[in-house]
């Protein structure tokens, strides 16, 4: 299990069902904060950070000696958390009204893909994307500002994905 802090913390636990008795090792591995985390599996967690970086590890659960590697995602971007639903596919759903995916999130240089799916709220269009959620590989759906649901059924084709959107709240 992982989770992470405002303070660009990491902690990790190997028994969190524990309770009480569990065992959480902390490590910093940025100096800012870090807004959210994804494991696709126990190999693989990607989080990102206030300044728009993936942070990824290979090996989050080897406490202190876990390496976490900075990649640029999303500059000048907010994201609140990735949704990894494999380890060739990993989500962030930002400020910009942009999915930016990675088919490779863990590689020496990750590379990040945007797409705007719900116009540019900084130029007037669209809205801030709050959050995305990826069950599988061929199921995303991503959340705005003003109440519109954002899916996609192939969100592994990254800047090709093609996304729907409907405002479940009617306005």
């Amino acid at each position: 299990c992982t989770a992470v802090d405002d303070w660009g913390h990491v902690f990790s636990s190997a028994d969190p069902s524990a309770g009480r008795a569990a065992r959480w090792v902390k490590q910093s591995v940025d100096r800012h904060p870090i807004y959210g985390v994804a494991c696709a599996t126990p190999m693989l967690c990607v989080a990102v950070d206030k300044l728009g970086a993936a942070l990824s590890s290979t090996n989050p659960t080897a406490g202190r000696q876990a390496r976490w590697v900075s990649s640029p995602a999303e500059p000048g971007a907010y994201s609140t958390a990735p949704s990894c639903p494999s380890s060739s596919l990993c989500l962030l759903a930002n400020s910009f009204g942009q999915i930016v995916t990675s088919s490779n999130p863990a590689g020496p240089s990750a590379q990040w893909a945007a797409k705007d799916i719900d116009g540019n709220p900084f130029k007037g269009t669209g809205s801030p994307l709050s959050a995305v959620s990826c069950p599988s590989i061929t199921l995303c759906v991503a959340v705005d500002a003003d109440g519109n649901t954002l899916t996609s059924t192939d969100p592994k084709d990254g800047f090709f994905a093609s996304w729907q959107t409907k405002n479940v709240l009617g306005h």
